[in-house]
């Protein structure tokens, strides 16, 4: 049983390690792309803070109408900042400043998986130009190879569910031997006991006669 397993087994552990290696080199291209994302975005709310902060500290207490203008531009700068990136920010803007999924090895492995099987379900695929020739590249080799293990698969629960039926059948048929075996005995040594009943009061009637 180990020797005929052992082929399916085996395709269905290179195949989950495929999808552990996507998963890992997908973390590593974000990683590097997240980082110099992130410089970016911090420079750039760094600088509209820092203005907006100098105007306030130097300007009079009179000039509301003016004041209230460079707030309003100040709004407009923070949601460009904002809009640059789409993700979650960190609330106190310490590490990185947003946590993008394909930066987390689960959300990177369930999107290989999902990509090889021709769903890519659960979020987009990488910005980078890197990123995405990376994915060209993996799954031109990873999806026939996908193929291939679900084949493999369904050969193998098909020709396992085969197997039970036959054994199924095979037991009820085994089953209704014993019990026709079971009852035919019965029913032999229930005419023996009768025969032996029938001999005896035979016996008796003649040994009264005489």
């Amino acid at each position: 049983v180990l020797r005929l397993a052992l082929p399916h087994v085996t395709l269905l552990f290179v195949s989950l390690l495929y999808a552990a290696f996507g998963g890992w080199v997908l973390t590593i291209i974000k990683y590097n792309d997240q980082t110099a994302n992130d410089a970016e975005l911090r420079k750039s709310f760094i600088s509209t803070r820092d203005t907006f902060t100098r105007f306030v500290v130097s300007m009079n207490t009179s000039k509301s109408a003016l004041l209230e203008d460079k707030f309003d531009e100040f709004v407009e700068d923070l949601y460009e900042v904002y809009s640059s990136n789409p993700f979650p920010w960190s609330r106190n803007f310490t590490g990185s400043i947003h946590s993008h999924p394909l930066s987390n090895v689960t959300w990177n492995l369930f999107f290989a998986a999902t990509t090889l099987t021709s769903i890519g379900y659960g979020t987009d695929a990488p910005e980078s130009y890197v990123g995405r020739v990376f994915c060209l590249v993996y799954l031109f080799f990873g999806i026939p190879l996908y193929l291939i293990t679900l084949a493999d698969l369904a050969k193998f629960c098909t020709e396992f569910t085969n197997k039970l039926y036959i054994d199924i059948i095979k037991w009820k048929h085994r089953m209704r031997r014993k019990y026709r075996r079971w009852k035919s005995g019965r029913a032999r040594r229930d005419s023996v006991k009768v025969g032996q009943l029938i001999i005896a009061g035979g016996e008796d009637e003649v040994s009264i006669s005489t």
